[in-house]
């Protein structure tokens, strides 16, 4: 699975690179929220964020795996033109991200020490 149409420009594209492995890609998705459903009946595996991986094995027919090798923690960042600080919009937008941001920080260590996982 891919969640881009740009060759080699996600964050398991550079750990394959970086660690010498390769991988077959057969479905590309925009959608990374239905990465999950692309994997069911079938024998292809996908590499998601842990929490996407555990919502969805509540709901479908999919196990969680733990990934081959290591994969790193990473940072999400978001970035604005200071022109549009007092945009309403945004401003509401920066507000979810806090609030979210504070939620997942009270999260227990496994859930930060562990960010991906591997669904077959």
């Amino acid at each position: 699975m891919r969640f881009t149409s740009q060759p080699d420009d996600s964050l398991e594209d550079w750990i394959y690179r970086h660690t010498g492995r390769t991988r077959r890609v057969e479905v590309t998705t925009h959608a990374y929220g239905l990465i999950p459903h692309f994997i069911l009946n079938t024998m292809r595996i996908a590499t998601v964020h842990r929490k996407l991986a555990e919502m969805s094995a509540r709901n479908l027919a999919i196990r969680i795996l733990e990934p081959p090798f290591e994969m790193p923690s990473f940072a999400e960042k978001v970035q604005w033109h200071s022109f549009r600080d007092q945009d309403p919009g945004i401003a509401w937008m920066r507000e979810r991200l806090r609030e979210t941001a504070a939620e997942i920080s009270s999260t227990s260590a496994k859930d930060r020490s562990e960010p991906l996982a591997t669904l077959a």
